[in-house]
């Protein structure tokens, strides 16, 4: 790292140590309150009870009155933030950190080096977390150094795919003999396909993200299947940016292509995700880029209908097929003693691997709730746990609120020839919102020759972020 980064580092650190509170929420350092109570805080949790959250929010105060009764001298509080860069450092500094919250796995790194993560690895081995994930897979989202940093939100592990909206799809002829989309198999056949829906009915073929870092997020996908690597690290450390190769320019042709050659993308060129999912619900679109998990979202936000919605595996390049695998990382602050809490609160909530009869019936309610919101329910991609006995739990609390057709599902369930990737290692918000830029390119400007785009803004993320590191 720069000197610069590495005082400001220090200083935090220091900071922090002066204060004696990382995270602890109550204000002796340890975590106590003026009676002696522990307190631990959970993020992104509803303070406030609304229509909206009204379940979610019976749910956390059911589960904070059992767990405090279990624990006596502890009180769980809810804490409605959740991670924001623009003010994590402020709140770090300054000991106001949920002592459990959840962010993104391309920011564990970054938490890690400026001294806010708590290693938590002793409590995972306390709690035989460690036997119990599946770190084979999944250890790089929460793992650094042979150590535990963070564990994953149960339910939020996602890989990509593409969902499609049946009725247009249907208007458009491009149903087969059992009423499913006929899902494109190659990126070529997708850019097709759209194109044929655009002529048939009007509609856009795909919906494609293109700002808030949410374009180039997604566009990794693309620019993998077309063979592009993003960056290396030499001998020394230093990392370089390559993704402005033969194979990138090919990536950012295809999009270019998509709205210049099959007039196949929506009108609303710069667009976050936001965009695709609305005009998904709305029938506007027959496809997009997302994750099962984001479809519920849809539902709750734009009114999506679980029964008109189908969803694939990423379609194949060059190289192959590929899709990235996420998840929302849960991280933790404040005293070994609040962290131990946190574990018992995850495990009483059926968040952990344990079963018990607690979990089982919390994975009930919580399937419950779900159900009662419109949600996809009986799809799963991935297991975080190896646990059988877990597994078998949440099938069982699963199955008597399955909302779709599995029929619809298959080829993304089963994933057959998907290589799953995980984010790229440095800068990674930065290289989104670097991607960004390209993608608005093109798709605005006909004239616009890829190979100069792209190696603009290669050049420009180097110098503004991998030089910095």
């Amino acid at each position: 790292m720069k000197k610069t980064v590495k005082v400001l580092s220090l200083i935090l650190a220091l900071a922090l140590v002066l204060t004696g509170c990382v995270g602890t929420k109550v204000g002796q350092g340890d975590g106590r309150d003026a009676e002696g109570n522990l307190h631990i805080s959970i993020g992104g949790t509803p303070t406030v009870k609304n229509d909206k959250n009204a379940k979610t929010y019976d749910l956390f105060q059911e589960n904070k009155a059992k767990f405090e009764a279990a624990h006596p001298g502890v009180i769980v509080d809810a804490d409605g933030w959740s991670f924001d860069l623009k003010n994590y450092m402020t709140k770090a500094e300054g000991g106001d950190l949920p002592t459990m919250y959840y962010t993104s796995p391309t920011e564990v790194n970054n938490i890690v080096d400026n001294g806010y993560a708590t290693d938590i690895t002793a409590m995972v081995k306390k709690y035989g977390y460690d036997k119990m994930l599946n770190n084979e897979k999944y250890g790089n989202l929460y793992m650094r150094d042979g150590k535990y940093y963070a564990l994953v939100k149960d339910g939020s592990l996602y890989d990509m795919g593409i969902a499609y909206n049946i009725d247009v799809f249907r208007k458009a002829d491009l149903l087969d003999e059992n009423g499913v989309p006929k899902f494109p198999q190659t990126w070529q056949e997708l850019a097709e396909t759209a194109q044929t829906i655009k002529e048939k009915t009007g509609k856009a073929g795909l919906a494609i993200a293109t700002k808030g870092g949410q374009g180039g997020w997604h566009f990794i996908n693309i620019m993998w299947a077309f063979g592009t690597e993003f960056m290396e690290q030499d001998k020394d450390g230093k990392w370089t940016a390559t993704f402005a190769s033969d194979e990138g320019v090919a990536a950012l042709q295809y999009i270019k292509d998509l709205k210049w050659k099959y007039n196949a993308l929506q009108d609303e060129l710069l667009a976050d995700i936001q965009v695709g999912g609305r005009m998904l619900s709305m029938g506007d679109v027959g496809m997009i880029i997302t994750q099962e998990n984001m479809l519920d979202y849809y539902i709750e936000q734009y009114g999506l209908k679980a029964d008109n919605v189908a969803m694939s595996k990423m379609p194949a390049g060059p190289a192959g097929r590929f899709s990235q695998v996420g998840a929302n990382i849960w991280m933790f602050s404040g005293t070994d003693e609040q962290v131990e809490m946190c574990f018992e609160w995850l495990d009483m909530t059926g968040q952990g691997p344990t079963v018990s009869d607690e979990t089982k019936e919390q994975l009930k309610k919580s399937y419950g709730i779900r159900s009662e919101k419109g949600h996809i329910i009986g799809i799963r991609t991935a297991n975080l746990w190896m646990n059988e006995d877990r597994i078998k739990a949440e099938q069982e609390a699963m199955a008597p609120y399955i909302s779709v057709d599995p029929k619809f599902f298959e080829d993304y369930t089963e994933g057959k020839g998907v290589a799953y990737k995980f984010e790229p290692e440095r800068c990674t918000q930065q290289l989104y919102a670097a991607l960004d830029t390209a993608l608005q390119e093109v798709v605005l400007n006909k004239d616009a020759d890829c190979k100069a785009v792209l190696t603009k803004v290669q050049d420009d993320f180097q110098k503004n972020f991998l030089d910095k590191e």
